[in-house]
């Protein structure tokens, strides 16, 4: 199974938190990869940036203390990859130039976390550590989650006062 290394928190972000789109240079057939793939995503070992923690707080508050560093922490279905201009939606993740939309999550479970140095672009994991990845892993969001969905308006994903939203959570109820 391919990989993508990610710098924290983005990557919790990503398996944990609200963020279906990463934000790429680079469209994923320069590496000979077509959408739609599946990709584990590998968090960084480099401690997070203070501004970059402030940036993903102010979009998911319930950002963990913790964040685990040189690990995998799951894997993700990439839909497609557009370039900004094309994209459809406003989403406060989406920064280009290149957005990979992420449809599905498969989170592991912190203590099967798979410790590993990570590299730059795309890398293979090995066959052992690819099959414990999808083993031990459970998909995220199958179910609606707070924060992300909003059952009464049935935004997805759902960020309150955009898109025109009227319901009771935006409103400021809830």
């Amino acid at each position: 199974m391919q990989a993508l290394t990610i710098h924290q928190p983005w990557a919790s972000a990503i398996i944990a938190g609200p963020k279906r789109v990463e934000n790429r240079t680079w469209h994923p057939r320069r590496f000979g990869l077509r959408p739609p793939f599946v990709l584990a995503i590998h968090a960084a070992k480099r401690k997070p940036l203070w501004c970059d923690i402030a940036n993903v707080y102010h979009a998911w508050p319930a950002l963990p203390d913790d964040l685990p560093l040189g690990a995998v922490l799951g894997y993700v279905r990439v839909d497609s990859a557009v370039p900004m201009t094309e994209a459809h939606r406003v989403d406060p993740w989406a920064v280009g130039p290149f957005l990979w939309k992420i449809s599905r999550v498969w989170a592991l479970p912190h203590e099967h976390l798979i410790y590993r140095r990570g590299q730059q672009a795309f890398w293979f994991m090995t066959g052992e550590e690819a099959s414990r990845l999808i083993l031990l892993s459970k998909e995220v969001g199958a179910a609606p989650r707070p924060g992300l969905f909003n059952q009464e308006c049935m935004a997805e994903p759902h960020w309150p006062g955009r898109n025109g939203c009227d319901c009771k959570r935006c409103r400021g109820g809830d």
